[in-house]
């Protein structure tokens, strides 16, 4: 059975994340000096997942939004991680139970030599940048952080009428641009 799909990969993930010590933080504001959490509009998502809005850059949660939008689905749950170096984690996105319509979706927001993504017995190695759909199964994928660690995005959708699964785009167009292929190992 296939665990993972790739929807994109070469997505600009340095200017999707906020980089060095302001992770985690909101981002700074020139009015006063001081910090204040990003404003998110009436209704967005991002307020039941604000730790996760506030690291993400506004064209991280704009490329997020609309990759939501063009699926017809809603954004759920959101969960960022950092992985040190070898270090690896079960995803607690994934071991959620199964729900027809919900989809999972993970961005690699940073990775280094070695980082990859296991479910089962399907690897893929990941690049910042790749966007993957992963399949639920009856156990959750397992993410390591490679060599020097990673940064990682996952994103429970759901979808909001039945209808069939995510949008994937034919080889040659790309939601995003151009990009790189990424393989797979089974």
């Amino acid at each position: 059975m296939q665990c993972f799909q790739q929807v994109e990969s070469g997505l600009p993930a340095i200017d999707f994340v906020l980089a060095g010590s302001d992770r985690g933080r909101p981002p700074s504001h020139g009015v006063g000096g001081g910090r204040r959490m990003a404003r998110f509009p009436t209704g967005s998502p991002w307020h039941a997942n604000r730790e996760v809005g506030d690291r993400l850059t506004w064209r991280g949660r704009n490329f997020i939004d609309a990759f939501v939008a063009i699926n017809n689905c809603d954004l759920v749950r959101a969960r960022m991680f950092d992985l040190q170096a070898r270090q690896s984690l079960e995803s607690s996105v994934a071991a959620g139970p199964p729900d027809e319509r919900s989809e999972l979706y993970h961005f690699v927001c940073g990775a280094s030599a070695g980082s990859r993504m296991c479910a089962g017995d399907t690897t893929v190695e990941l690049r910042a940048g790749d966007l993957w759909r992963v399949f639920r199964r009856d156990r959750p994928g397992t993410v390591h952080g490679g060599c020097g660690g990673s940064v990682h995005l996952e994103l429970v959708l759901a979808r909001r009428h039945g209808g069939s699964s995510a949008v994937m785009l034919a080889d040659e167009q790309h939601f995003w641009g151009p990009q790189n292929k990424s393989r797979a190992v089974a």
